[in-house]
């Protein structure tokens, strides 16, 4: 039995040119560890909740290694987040995140990214984002894509722009440092997407699979009236604290009265502006 197998979105591979984005395996963290080491944000601006590409080549290739380990841990058909590898020519040059809570009622999927420094100023962030966005709308019924990026990271807004992406607010954010953060949010319909002048023509592989793991019916087919998703596909769901808000910040933690001993954990999302809080019970 395969890795695919066991967790089909691991199957799934996307192809723009000669840019390809493939689900982000173990055997990746060295070399994505090798081109975030130093940093991947010019003049330190503001781009991550947690400043997690900062420290030794060692504090973050481990950083990098437990979010990719958690993000599997915690995946459910409800509540999922994919992570990229993306490569161009063969090298890998960063990572494209989704994430998406309630897809199959809510058809809205939520981006992140980052990019190796030597690697940024090409247009590949625009293009791995492009890709992503192509792939789920067309593959996936994908309706809404949302995105955001802090005050002064103006490298992530104009991806969003050069996209199609509209405004959809601004709220200020406390980082895990205690800072106040400006965090403004983007959001674009999927018919929105400006697709270039090639169309943003993709390749994508596995979509099936996937779609049968997430509960979609096969591609093209009607959705019967009565049609509801699976909930049992990918087993027990890890349990979440009754007041948790992944979008959000820290949730409120109540004592109550368990059958198991619980260790609240938080994971810093390296593609994101988020700060996921998830429990894990120990017997």
């Amino acid at each position: 039995m395969d890795l695919e197998s066991l967790l089909p979105p691991f199957a799934l591979r996307t192809r723009a040119g000669d840019m390809e984005l493939s689900p982000v395996r173990e055997s990746d963290y060295p070399e994505l560890a090798g081109i975030a080491a130093g940093g991947v944000r010019r003049d330190n601006v503001q781009a991550f909740l947690v400043n997690w590409d900062t420290g030794t080549a060692e504090e973050i290739g481990r950083s990098i290694a437990q979010y990719q380990w958690g993000t599997r841990a915690r995946f459910h058909v409800d509540d999922w987040t994919i992570e990229f590898t993306v490569r161009v020519g063969g090298r890998a040059v960063g990572v494209q995140g989704v994430s998406a809570l309630g897809f199959t009622r809510t058809h809205s999927i939520t981006t992140g990214s980052w990019l190796a420094l030597h690697e940024q100023g090409q247009g590949y962030g625009t293009r791995m984002r492009s890709a992503v966005v192509a792939a789920f709308a067309d593959h996936f019924d994908a309706e809404m894509f949302h995105s955001a990026h802090f005050e002064g990271n103006d490298s992530s807004r104009r991806v969003s722009e050069k996209l199609g992406y509209s405004p959809n607010g601004v709220k200020t954010i406390l980082g895990a440092d205690g800072q106040a953060r400006v965090e403004h949010q983007l959001v674009l319909a999927a018919e929105d997407l400006d697709r270039g002048a090639d169309g943003c023509r993709i390749d994508v592989a596995g979509a099936e699979t996937v779609r049968r793991f997430l509960g979609l019916p096969p591609n093209g087919a009607a959705l019967p009236s009565a049609w509801a998703p699976p909930t049992d596909i990918s087993g027990p769901k890890t349990k979440h604290h009754p007041t948790h808000k992944k979008e959000e910040g820290a949730p409120s933690i109540r004592t109550e009265p368990l059958l198991h001993k619980f260790i609240a954990a938080a994971t810093y999302s390296p593609t994101t502006t988020k700060l996921q809080y998830h429990q894990r019970a120990w017997a």
